[in-house]
């Protein structure tokens, strides 16, 4: 598929990028949502549709979006598809830790004034990866504790 994808590229330029990605999201929406369907094909098919969504309002100068904001764009489109793995497969609660970090980072993209700033930030987060890691290691513990009185 992307060996077509990027013959299509080369034989019509680089303007019609977008509007492949967002056909390619709309195939994996197809597919998903079909009778019978493999659900977790929302997963890319959102990434692709908002990304590339994104990429066609910068295209055709409907919103004013920096280049560097794509990044933004494509963080918060991954924790979009966690958050709607949650509401499709109802696959419990650990989706929002990983939805909840890349919406977060996605966040931070948009309200910052520049690149390098973005990248600031986001190396201060890092650098704050031995909490999250101790609350994540809380929010398991406290979930089989539940679980286990409850059985």
């Amino acid at each position: 598929m992307v060996l077509g994808m990027a013959l299509l590229i080369f034989r019509y330029g680089w303007v019609t990028w977008g509007w492949w990605l967002f056909g390619m999201g709309v195939l994996f929406y197809i597919a998903g949502l079909k009778k019978g369907g493999n659900l977790e094909y929302l997963f890319p098919g959102t990434i692709l549709l908002v990304f590339s969504g994104a990429l066609l309002l910068r295209q055709y100068e409907l919103v004013n979006l920096p280049l560097w904001r794509i990044w933004s764009v494509l963080f918060g489109a991954m924790g979009l598809s966690f958050l709607l793995m949650w509401l499709v497969r109802n696959s419990g609660v650990w989706v929002f830790v990983p939805g909840g970090l890349l919406m977060l980072a996605s966040g931070g993209g948009f309200s910052s004034r520049s690149f390098v700033r973005y990248q600031i930030w986001l190396r201060g987060i890092a650098d704050w990866w031995p909490l999250f890691l101790a609350l994540i290691v809380v929010f398991i513990l406290i979930y089989y504790w539940r679980v286990r009185s409850e059985q």
